[in-house]
């Protein structure tokens, strides 16, 4: 399905105080269709265009392996929105901000896990398939270290949110071992211990077996669909990168469900 463009009406306020501080806003796409939308502006200290493509494809991943994250959408900021917030404190940031950015829609309700969050029975089988999620995209960012978790829950429903500083096998850490895809090893021990989840599935799980298919989605038409779902102004070599890094973990799934056992035995 091809990723729906908004177009912001007017601005609601900004939200958080962290790096990024996306804004919400109400938007418009083409058929009529309103609603808020949360935007991650171009002009945000993490954001640029190979980030807009972390965050989108990262997010069809998800989607796909039925990982509950918000519906992303292309949000295109033009010069008559920016004159709405002239004035305003965000003006030169959305200003700077003009053409398509990142958004995705805005979900009330959502409360952030802690570190002292129990998980549910019931979030039990969600939350393996999100740290095996974020194990696969190399995402550091779900942490409860240096920032916030972004991981949230609403009822029984845990969320997703904020991929724009996943897949860092793009950006290598000086002295990083360079390994097969499917490899876990010793220098990525930060990123599993200090996951949110760590910690909380460590020791408590007994049945691994929701995570045995769960990459049989990611077919050769999935990325033929997410690769005409990027925007032309976001694509990069970066896509063909994760890709293959994907495609990888999936041709030697077995071989990477066992290290993910191994890790939270």
């Amino acid at each position: 399905m091809p990723i729906n463009v908004y177009y912001p009406t007017n601005y609601i306020k900004t939200l958080g105080t962290g790096t990024n501080k996306p804004i919400l806003v109400h938007a418009m796409d083409k058929d009529g269709n309103r609603d808020e939308m949360v935007v991650k502006l171009l002009e945000s200290e993490r954001m640029d265009r190979h980030a807009n493509l972390r965050e989108l494809v990262a997010t069809l991943i998800a989607q796909k392996l039925k990982i509950n994250i918000p519906e992303a959408a292309q949000i295109s900021i033009n010069n008559d929105f920016v004159q709405t917030l002239f004035g305003q404190y965000e003006h030169g940031r959305v200003q700077k901000s003009i053409g398509l950015n990142f958004g995705c829609k805005y979900l009330e309700d959502l409360q952030q896990m802690s570190v002292y969050d129990d998980l549910k029975k019931t979030q039990t089988k969600d939350a393996l398939k999100i740290f095996y999620f974020d194990m696969m995209i190399q995402n550091a960012d779900r942490t409860i270290v240096g920032g916030k978790p972004n991981l949230f829950y609403k009822n029984d429903q845990l969320w997703i949110l904020d991929h724009e500083l996943a897949f860092t096998f793009l950006f290598p850490i000086i002295g990083r071992a360079s390994t097969e895809p499917w490899i876990i090893n010793e220098s990525d021990k930060n990123m599993v211990e200090n996951h949110i989840l760590y910690s909380k599935l460590k020791n408590n799980i007994s049945d691994f077996s929701s995570l045995e298919d769960i990459l049989v989605p990611l077919t050769s038409e999935f990325w033929r669909e997410t690769e005409s779902d990027i925007p032309i102004e976001w694509m990069s070599e970066d896509f063909a990168k994760i890709k293959d890094h994907i495609n990888a973990i999936n041709d030697n799934s077995h071989s990477f469900l066992k290290q993910i056992i191994t890790l939270l035995s």
